[in-house]
């Protein structure tokens, strides 16, 4: 009985939130749910071919453009969040290479120019953008959670 009762619960759940996809705003105008798996997706769809040729070059370059994609999504959910007299998008541009360069530079050095590495390492030259990339997905999915939160 407690079985069926969580599969009621959980089809009320999904039938709540995915077949009523819109919301009425506190101002009283239609509100459409941002969805972040689409905005993620799209970079990883522009990047994906790169990864997928195996040349560390290629896949390289997948990092970078898949990096490059997310920021701009970044700063396109900020200017709708952020009033630019606050956060200008220069200024946000600014932040999110400064986060970029320390971060992928630990992440390098972890993976890369440990102690321990040698020849096993060498296949390891994308693993710093991934975590770069996981990063910026984490960041736009706060900031669409709070965007589809306050329905704005």
């Amino acid at each position: 009985m407690a079985k069926r009762t969580l599969i009621f619960a959980l089809s009320l759940f999904t039938l709540s939130h995915w077949a009523l996809p819109r919301a009425v705003a506190a101002d009283g105008t239609t509100f459409e749910p941002i969805s972040a798996d689409a905005l993620v997706k799209g970079c990883v769809v522009k990047s994906q071919p790169d990864f997928d040729t195996g040349v560390p070059t290629q896949m390289r370059a997948g990092g970078e453009k898949l990096i490059r994609c997310l920021e701009e999504i970044v700063l396109d959910q900020a200017a709708a969040m952020i009033d630019p007299a606050i956060l200008s998008p220069a200024d946000l541009r600014t932040y999110l290479d400064e986060i970029g360069t320390g971060y992928q530079k630990i992440y390098w050095l972890l993976y890369n120019e440990n102690r321990k590495c040698g020849a096993a390492c060498e296949n390891r030259h994308v693993f710093h953008l991934g975590r770069h990339g996981a990063l910026l997905e984490r960041l736009i999915r706060d900031m669409v959670h709070e965007r589809n939160e306050k329905k704005f």
